[in-house]
């Protein structure tokens, strides 16, 4: 299979590690993520409406990355 090399670039291994990576703190929170991507990639299998799940999980992404109001404004578009 030939690939185009715009569709998938090259990313060198520095550049990744300047990536502000968060992971959750607790096992628990975890728990929380795994769960609700199961949930959402179900719900997406049955065409179903995920957007109250979506948000669940921006929210679980904001307080990872401890993001005030004003950043998720931006984030949202909602300036």
């Amino acid at each position: 299979m030939i690939t185009n090399p715009d569709v998938f670039p090259y990313i060198k291994g520095i550049h990744l590690k300047k990536l502000p990576l968060k992971f959750p703190k607790s096992k628990a929170d975890e728990l929380k993520f795994e769960s609700l991507v199961l949930k959402i990639t179900e719900m997406k299998r049955n065409n179903e409406d995920t957007t109250n799940e979506l948000i669940k999980l921006n929210q679980l992404v904001y307080k990872i990355y401890e993001l005030t109001d004003e950043e998720i404004k931006i984030i949202e578009g909602n300036e």
